[in-house]
């Protein structure tokens, strides 16, 4: 039987209820002394509310005043799926034409390599990176890419192909040779001692601004918290071994593998954690977001140039981030669920799209056409803008939260989703032209070969799958 609560000072009653009740709403409430409703559609209860019963009563058959004949078929399914369900995708329905299956825990990255069309890396949360190739028989054994203390969340490649980094929740950035099948490596680049340091010295400035404005108290706490130094994202420099390592503590540290004698430069001014960011693609510029709701604009040595932030901008903070292929445009998408578009040169933003229902998840511009980017967030879409004419060109409806995208040439994006399904979109229609089936679990980040003819996808469900897109690379 129902129970049912009234708030004190309130006249308004709460009915609880049985997992056999839920969903069923009472038909009316008169909020006085006496109170009738209908149930679940069968009965009908009167019950004379009473002070003394300290705001919690109990409906039972007594207060049944009459009984509702229904059909089965004419009560609600307290079973059935509600909107905000995501539908269970059929994992015996496997589309994958690769299936790497090494990884014990969720898979968190993957990447694949520029210049290699089978090479794929991918890394998550048992504390360890692959190096593994597409189309390998049984009893290939993939390159394991140990040493790490914690979640592997960040792989890049460089734009030779020659290294390949890979980074944890530790604050370690491992880099590795990946112009062979050995997988040797090359450097072990450990952020607690830099850190440390760059924290301390930071601790002895904020220190002695303190003690030339006001008194310290003796009682006063100096002990300061251990920053967070999980790595957030890793890229490198499109032509040169220049690698951007972003951390939980606000601030990006730029490693330069060519030069020995001073391989590190601070990018410090972020008020949070910085969640996205790259190179432009002519290696001109750096392009950072944050926690912190702001844009932030760098030449190339790490020296800012232009704060994007306020009025016009994101409300929240910044989730993701993409450059044209031009180097003009930087697009970035936010937990308020908006998305700017902003000229990298000016620092302005030039045009928005206005804010969804949840947070923007991916974003990503078309490579070969500035015209079009696509855009996709956790309320269940991915769209298609028209750069242009700053407008939706088409919005494709999805079942569950778009977590990554890619582009598949200049014509399609593949999207993965919370569902576990990877979907391919034509740009022009926005019409759904394939469904990748497979995965249990759901799609935490995308990859696409270096000829094209492969997307990776790495899935919550400890697996990498390898899906085939020529049809679809081809007609671009």
């Amino acid at each position: 039987m129902p129970s049912a609560f009234r708030q004190p000072g309130l006249t308004t009653y709460i009915i609880s209820a049985s997992h056999r009740w839920c969903g069923w709403k009472a038909n009316w409430i008169i909020a006085n002394t006496t109170m009738t409703m209908s149930m679940g559609g069968q009965y009908e209860y009167e019950y004379e509310y009473d002070d003394d019963d300290d705001g919690e009563f109990v409906i039972d058959e007594s207060d049944i005043v009459h009984e509702l004949s229904m059909d089965d078929e004419d009560l609600p399914n307290a079973d059935s799926d509600s909107d905000s369900d995501q539908d269970i995708v059929d994992v015996d329905v496997d589309d994958a034409i690769h299936t790497f299956t090494g990884h014990t825990d969720e898979l968190y990255s993957v990447a694949c390599s520029p210049t290699h069309a089978t090479l794929v890396a991918t890394g998550g949360a048992d504390d360890r990176g692959f190096l593994w190739e597409i189309g390998q028989q049984q009893g290939y054994q993939p390159v394991k890419l140990e040493g790490h203390q914690n979640s592997v969340t960040g792989l890049a490649f460089s734009y030779d192909g020659k290294f390949l980094a890979s980074g944890c929740l530790e604050g370690i950035v491992h880099v590795w040779d990946a112009s062979t099948s050995l997988g040797a490596i090359v450097k072990v680049w450990d952020s607690s001692a830099y850190m440390e340091e760059h924290t301390q010295d930071h601790m002895e400035d904020t220190q002695d601004h303190v003690e030339d404005t006001q008194d310290l108290e003796e009682d006063t706490d100096t002990d300061t918290e251990k920053p967070k130094r999980g790595i957030e994202w890793l890229k490198w420099h499109p032509r040169q071994h220049k690698l951007l390592a972003a951390f939980e503590d606000s601030n990006v540290w730029m490693w330069n593998k060519d030069n020995e004698i001073s391989p590190l430069t601070y990018l410090t001014g972020h008020g949070g954690p910085v969640t996205c960011g790259d190179f432009t693609p002519d290696g001109g510029k750096i392009c950072t977001g944050s926690a912190d709701k702001t844009l932030r604009i760098w030449n190339s040595n790490g020296e800012i140039i232009k704060v994007v932030k306020g009025h016009g901008y994101h409300t929240e903070g910044l989730t993701c981030l993409a450059i044209s292929s031009n180097s003009a445009l930087a697009l970035t998408g936010s937990e308020d669920g908006s998305a700017c578009f902003v000229n990298i040169d000016k620092g302005r933003v030039i045009s928005s799209m206005a804010s969804r229902p949840y947070s923007i998840e991916c974003v990503g511009f078309s490579p070969s056409d500035a015209s079009f980017a696509a855009i996709g967030g956790m309320d269940k879409s991915l769209i298609i803008w028209d750069i242009r004419h700053s407008l939706s060109q088409a919005t494709c409806d999805h079942k569950a939260g778009v977590t990554c995208l890619a582009w598949v040439g200049s014509r399609c994006v593949a999207t993965g989703c919370e569902d576990g399904t990877v979907k391919l979109w034509d740009i022009r229609s926005g019409e759904s032209v394939e469904t990748f089936r497979g995965h249990s679990g759901g799609i935490q980040s995308l990859s696409v070969s270096a000829n094209g003819d492969y997307i990776v996808s790495a899935s919550l469900d400890h697996t990498a799958r390898v899906f085939d897109v020529r049809k679809f690379s081809e007609q671009n």
